[in-house]
């Protein structure tokens, strides 16, 4: 392989290196958003399910409050319409990570591809010092057969 080549390949690695490392620092940010989104459905859930508990309870007991009633059913389509909105966004996030982790697996086959050809031009040019090596020692050996003749 050629000096300007070997260089080349040598500084796409690194540019690869960089893109793989940009890559996965925002795949890590992806799904920490996704994480992030997750907690609040959960909690926004939790939080449902709580209300309608304690709805349950006070239309049970005789004295019922009608505010926490009126209060219930406002709030409910609400938490309904907050819980679509998060489960949206948790499928836009989901999306995004599907995007980014392809990126991250694009960029290390590359860079595997590159490397890997980095890898045989260094096996390529060690064997030829092999041969070149060995073929100074056959040298040697038949210049000192001749030499004892």
């Amino acid at each position: 392989m050629k000096p300007a080549r070997h260089k080349a390949l040598t500084s796409l690695v690194t540019l690869q290196k960089r893109s793989s490392t940009i890559a996965r620092t925002q795949l890590a940010r992806c799904l920490a958003e996704e994480k992030r989104i997750e907690a609040q459905i959960i909690e926004l859930k939790t939080q449902m399910q709580e209300n309608r508990i304690l709805v349950s309870a006070a239309r049970e007991e005789q004295a019922q409050d009608l505010t926490l009633w009126n209060g219930y059913r406002y709030w409910l389509p609400v938490a309904q319409e907050e819980l679509e909105r998060l489960e949206q966004k948790r499928a836009e996030a989901e999306q995004r990570s599907d995007s980014v982790r392809q990126t991250v697996m694009e960029s290390v086959r590359q860079h595997e591809a590159t490397s890997g050809l980095l890898r045989k031009d260094r096996e390529t040019r060690m064997q030829q010092r092999q041969r070149q090596e060995q073929a100074v020692l056959d040298e040697r050996a038949q210049y000192c057969v001749m030499a004892e003749m």
